[in-house]
This record gives structure tokens, C-alpha cells and sequence, in this order.
């Protein structure tokens, strides 16, 4: 069995989304976008509804941001804002407890924020073997 940090999520994945509900429901959209975009957290949690085509399910970088992707962002428009504590109706600083309480639920152990981003790679690289 493995005792160090996952390199990526499988198996799961179901067992992960099944616990995000009631308290923990806020995190599935996260999970979903992580998994399907593979941004990294801080770039997700301040993600502008602007930098988004919903329509094509794909997140639009504007010149000379990729370096920087929160250059001239502010926390003072929180309805701009892709993701809001729905508590608060402000923008999530971080996640991180509710996430680790949602694995632990899960019965997944050693499963990081950056693994979704890693799974995505994964997922994007095999997806470009097979259609070759």
C-alpha cells in the first residue's frame, strides 16, 4: 500500500465526489473544474467569470498573463468572481481543510489539491496517445 503523497486520482474519484454534499457540496464544482482544467489552486480560486468561455468549456488567458495570472486582480468585486463562499459571498482564500476533511471521509489518504492538477496531465496525455 502507498504511504507517500498520490501522483494521481483514480479509483477515487467517485468515492471523493459522493462525500461532496450538504457541508462539503462547494468543493464538487472545484473538484470538477480542477480535474477537467487542471489549473492550479490559487488560479482557480480567483478565476473571473471574464476569464471563462462556459460555452466551450475553456478558460481564456489574456496576453502576457499566463506568467501572471492574478496581475491586476482585486478581491473587491466578489460577484466577478467564478467561485464564492457561499457563506460569505466572498471569493475562497483556501480550501484546504474542507478538502482534507472531504478525503478523510472518503476513506482517500494523502490525496493533495495539486494531485487533481497532475490527474488532469495524465488524463490530457493519455487522451492524446489514443488519438493518434
Amino acid at each position: 500500500m502507498q504511504s507517500g503523497p498520490k501522483v494521481q486520482i483514480g479509483q477515487e474519484e467517485p468515492l471523493l465526489l459522493s462525500v461532496m454534499e450538504g457541508k462539503r457540496a462547494h468543493l464538487r464544482p472545484l473538484v470538477v473544474v480542477a480535474l477537467g482544467l487542471g489549473l492550479r489552486k490559487r488560479v482557480q480560486l480567483t478565476l473571473r467569470r471574464g476569464q471563462v468561455d462556459f460555452s466551450r468549456n475553456a478558460r481564456r488567458f489574456e496576453p502576457g498573463s499566463a506568467r501572471d495570472p492574478e496581475a491586476g486582480l482585486s478581491w473587491k468585486d466578489p460577484e466577478d468572481y467564478v467561485f464564492t463562499n457561499p457563506d460569505t459571498d466572498k471569493p475562497f482564500y483556501d480550501i484546504k481543510r474542507s478538502f482534507h476533511t472531504a478525503c478523510r471521509l472518503a476513506g482517500i489518504k494523502n490525496l493533495w489539491w495539486h494531485v487533481l492538477r497532475a490527474t488532469f496531465a495524465t488524463r490530457l496525455a493519455l487522451a492524446m496517445k489514443h488519438s493518434r
